[in-house]
Formats: structure tokens, sequence, C-alpha cells
């Protein structure tokens, strides 16, 4: 999908649905089901088209209505074909190359093993298998001029990541195992010169190519998409954090301040001039696996909250 035919599809989408209201009070969790009782509503994995839905996995609302996806991008075996295993406090459902588990604590697992969708080491003009849970704001968008700051805060724990690649093939340069956090924000603001502007607002934590903690936020474009990429440090979200040692870590992010940053960054280099702060609205979320190398790995997330500060 070019640039264009986003941009598009994303007018489209805010004209039919700018005018419902917001989901919630001011002060309270701005995210519907941060808990995932009600269960993910599975994406066909084919992805830059309409998403469509093919099935539900259940939790511990029977019958209940999905608030969050499932994103599988790029997968050979598709999450429609499950088992599933429940105990009286987790329900486990697992394919050949996926894993998805919910506590009754809402502790919600998400694990990938791409060492069984790639048939060769991933070359650098090629798709990569991605696990991602997807929040898309149906309710009615969370527009930015509402809230004087909004906090995106949640817990994370690495469980494990193993790089399945020899020395002779892997290339750091293209191969990497990563959990990103991205909300969508555009400018939803009809009467804005700017009406359309997207940019991918980003959380980043675990990233196999980096032994460190990286302390500098960084922005680029990206091809995929058509949308600019902005993130906070891992530093100022997590603090100086390991997540090799497989503990519980929470990020903490100032979304207001981190949008006004990438807003000024993007005009300091001839981009959304015709835009601002307060136009912007965030429209959905994502988070989890992306797996441009062949890495197995399993990350575990709890407590997602969006507030106002």
């Amino acid at each position: 999908m070019n640039k264009h035919t986003l941009l598009t599809n994303l007018a489209i989408a805010i004209t039919s649905l700018s005018a419902l209201p917001l989901m919630a009070q001011r002060g309270r969790n701005l995210l519907p089901d941060p808990t995932f009782a009600q269960g993910l509503a599975i994406v066909e994995p084919i992805n830059n088209q309409p998403e469509h839905f093919t099935d539900t996995v259940e939790f511990f609302v029977p019958g209940g209505l999905p608030q969050w996806n499932l994103i599988q991008w790029k997968t050979r075996y598709p999450f429609d074909n499950r088992k599933k295993k429940e105990t009286k406090d987790k329900i486990t459902y697992t394919n050949p190359s996926k894993l998805v588990s919910l506590t009754r604590s809402g502790e919600l697992t998400l694990e990938i093993k791409s060492s069984k969708d790639y048939l060769h080491p991933r070359k650098p003009d090629e798709f990569w298998p991605h696990l991602l849970i997807e929040q898309n704001f149906l309710g009615g968008f969370i527009h930015m001029k509402d809230y004087k700051n909004l906090t995106m805060s949640f817990d994370m724990r690495l469980n494990y990541c193993k790089n399945r690649m020899s020395r002779a093939t892997y290339n750091s340069g293209i191969h990497a195992g990563q959990t990103p956090f991205f909300f969508r924000i555009v400018n939803t603001n009809t009467l804005s010169k700017g009406y359309g502007n997207a940019v991918w607002l980003g959380v980043p934590s675990y990233d196999s190519r980096h032994d460190t903690i990286r302390t500098k936020r960084e922005y680029q474009f990206d091809e995929g998409t058509g949308i600019y990429i902005y993130t906070a440090s891992p530093m100022e979200s997590f603090g100086n954090v390991d997540f090799n040692d497989h503990k519980w870590h929470t990020a903490t992010v100032n979304v207001t301040a981190v949008l006004r940053d990438a807003i000024t960054k993007l005009k300091s280099n001839g981009m959304f001039q015709n835009t601002e702060p307060e136009d912007m609205s965030i429209v959905s979320m994502n988070f989890g696996w992306e797996m441009p190398g062949t890495f197995d790995g399993s990350v575990s997330i709890r407590n997602p909250y969006l507030r106002e500060e």
C-alpha cells in the first residue's frame, strides 16, 4: 500500500468515526479491557491490506466482544488452527509457531517461534513474522486536544529470546528479535491543512541487537506504511533495566510530551508544517513481537494503562 492510499483510508476512517464519543472519562483508563479477558480478534495474516477478522481467541469471558486484535503478519501457521489448554488460573493456546496465554490476573504472554516460519535466513527486501496485540479505538479516537497530559504505562517481562541463526548467516543489520510498542497518531482536524498527517509514536523495549539500554530518542521513515516513526528512548521509558533478567519492568511515558517533541523534530526537517499537536488523535496502538530475523521469543504484558495526569 502506498502512502497516498494509506492516507486516503485514514481519511475515510477519520470522517466516519470522528464524531463518536470518547471511551472513558478523564483520569480513568482509556483502554478498554486492560485485562484482555474478553479475548482477541484474530486478524488474517496478510499485511498492507484492510484487516479481515477470521476467528476469536476466547479467554475468561466466553462469547465476549474482543477489544483487542491479534496480529500475525507473514506467518506460515495462522492462529485459526490452534490447541487449547485450560487450568484454573490460565488459558493457553498453541500452534506450531505461536503461543498465546492469559492468566486470571491479566498477564498476557505472546510467544513466537519464527524458526518455524522462516524457510531461509531473511534477506533485506523480505517481510518478517509478527505476533502483536492491537487496539483500534473504534469507540472514539483519543483526541490530544481533550487532554492536558496523557501518560501510558504497562508492565513487561521478557521471558526469553534466542537467536536460531548461525554466525555465518546472522547479520545484525537486517536480523533481530524485538518487542516494540507503538501508537498510531493522526491529524484528524478536518479544518487543518495537515489533515491526514500521521506518525508512529514508539516505546521501544527489548531489542536483540543492543546489549545496553538506549538513551536517545530516534526518528525515521517507515517505507512499509509511509509514516514517520518517532520513538522515546528505552531509558526514559523503563529506566536503566536489563530485560534479560526476565523480571517485570514498568514503562511510563508522557505521550503528550513525546508527541510535541516529535512534531517539533519533524517541522525542523521540513515536514508536518501544517500540523500541531492539538490536531492529532490516537487511532490505534500495538505491542508484541517483530522478528526480522530467525529468533524464537516469549514476552508478557500486564496492566496497560492510558490516563490523563
